[in-house]
């Protein structure tokens, strides 16, 4: 990561950290920096349209990484060819020593790997079969659309799903084997619903659909998804007072530049949210009761909201056992309310067998000679949902630290 700090700084970028979601340093849950980022340090965009937010820079490290491979180093970048096929000598039993690529011409090329082939080819999200065999709790999360089209090779930052799992098949042809971990693990963000901080769940009141609690609350987002994922339709639900704004830090999105800081945090925090009942995003009312009725939850919610209270000022959650900190009593008027069954689908992590060397693998976890691969493609780095709790998250780790160092 310092190697390419120092790209990045040469080329005139400027260094930012993706933060991770602050809490005790004891803490089960404690979420430590999750990334280096850069800014644009005063310079143009190397292409029209990027996000300008710290989590979503890459293509300014991609860009950049293009410019020294092939103006300082030498080589050479085929943009617009699609592998399609291994080469593997000795009736697929030797070494991978090509692969054949069709050109944005209709035509084929073979390159041949002197060294070595690295399959760096992303996800299989966008492959229907694959999904259902290997993610089945959120294959039915990514549209029929996108597992029927063709993917967009140049598309950025984008939920829905992405690509067909072409390197992954190509090396399943060659004889490697599936990872191990089952399911594998998908990167997407279905956090209960509320108010959040970063990467962290909803600290305050969840409920189900029959108005009753069920977790404790105080984990980060992507295991309170887990829980999310098993509820009846997958329906989760939250209730909230003007007071949790007072309480917690919230940020807007996963981002730590949607953070809500300072002594002026509380108050923004609530004009965002009246912004967000004025367009229907969040439900508003001058009464807990009214909240429930439009959420269409049971009257017997209340029930659950007073036992919470009791629990909150109490300052013991006898209950669930939620950290203290966290332990709020509702009862500041205006209240909120917010429900989701939904899941932003973003990617799918691992796939091909892989070693600490980066070595495709076979079933008895012998290397196939010639064949690495990294990024998205290495397999059980991450298992079951992704979190941000490894340093550098994927991106810093299986992109760019497992890149450099193969």
């Amino acid at each position: 990561m310092n190697w390419a700090i120092d790209l990045m700084e040469q080329a005139g970028y400027g260094i930012t950290i993706e933060v991770g979601t602050p809490d005790d340093e004891d803490s089960l849950y404690l979420q430590r920096t999750a990334a280096v980022g850069w800014d644009l340090n005063g310079k143009e965009l190397p292409e029209p349209g990027l996000t300008e937010s710290v989590g979503m820079m890459q293509p300014l490290f991609v860009h950049e990484l293009a410019r020294h491979l092939t103006e300082d180093l030498g080589q050479t970048i085929n943009f617009k060819n699609v592998a399609e096929q291994l080469v593997r000598e000795d009736d697929n039993t030797g070494r991978v020593s090509a692969v054949i690529c069709k050109r944005d011409d209709g035509t084929y090329a073979k390159y041949v790997g002197k060294k070595a082939v690295v399959l760096a080819t992303g996800d299989f999200s966008a492959d229907r079969d694959m999904m259902h065999c290997f993610c089945p709790d959120t294959a039915d999360f990514v549209t029929d659309d996108v597992y029927d089209g063709e993917p967009d090779y140049d598309q950025g930052f984008k939920y829905g799903g992405i690509f067909k799992g072409q390197g992954q098949k190509m090396g399943l042809w060659v004889g490697a084997a599936w990872q191990k971990g089952f399911p594998n693990c998908t990167m997407g963000d279905f956090g209960a619903p509320g108010p959040y901080n970063l990467y962290s769940n909803n600290y305050g009141l969840l409920l189900d659909r029959d108005g009753q609690r069920y977790m404790n609350e105080d984990c980060i987002e992507a295991l309170g998804g887990i829980n999310l994922m098993m509820l009846p339709d997958h329906k989760a639900y939250a209730i909230w007072d003007a007071g949790y704004a007072k309480h917690e830090e919230i940020s807007g999105s996963w981002n730590n530049d949607s953070m809500m800081t300072g002594e002026d945090a509380a108050a923004a925090t609530m004009a965002q949210w009246e912004k967000d009942a004025e367009a229907g995003t969040l439900i508003k009312g001058d009464t807990i009761e009214s909240v429930i009725e439009q959420l269409g939850l049971p009257k017997e919610t209340i029930d659950t909201v007073n036992r919470y209270n009791e629990l909150a000022k109490k300052g013991s959650d006898d209950d669930f056992h939620k950290d203290a900190k966290h332990l709020h009593p509702i009862e500041e008027g205006p209240f909120y309310g917010e429900w989701t069954d939904t899941f932003g689908f973003l990617t799918v992590m691992g796939g091909l067998n892989t070693n600490v060397h980066m070595q495709v693998c076979d079933a008895e976890d012998n290397a196939i000679p010639g064949l690495y691969n990294v990024g998205t493609m290495v397999g059980d780095m991450f298992a079951t949902n992704y979190t941000f709790m490894v340093e550098g998250a994927n991106y810093g780790a299986n992109c760019i630290t497992f890149g450099y160092l193969t």
